[in-house]
């Protein structure tokens, strides 16, 4: 997570504990994860939901031009490293 926010750190609270954040997208991933996953597009749809809004209530600061772009690249990087 800390690498895909580079760009926007500034705009995030000092005390804000990025492994926090980074531990809790995971679960909500992994809550979402069924046989198969990464071939079920709602499945990863709603993987990107709860993500989102997630991020939406936790890093208020976030640029919303670059949400979509970010929520993508994480369940990206659930899907290289979670097996099916």
């Amino acid at each position: 997570l800390e690498a895909s926010l580079d760009d926007d750190k500034e705009n995030l609270p000092e005390d804000l504990d990025l492994t926090d954040v980074t531990k809790d997208i995971v679960s909500l991933i992994k809550e979402e994860m069924v046989v198969e996953w990464k071939r079920k597009v709602k499945v990863q749809q709603k993987m990107r939901k709860k993500v989102k809004l997630y991020l939406l209530k936790e890093l208020e600061e976030l640029d919303k031009n670059i949400l979509d772009t970010l929520v993508n690249k994480l369940i990206e990087i659930a899907r290289e490293n979670y097996y099916d």
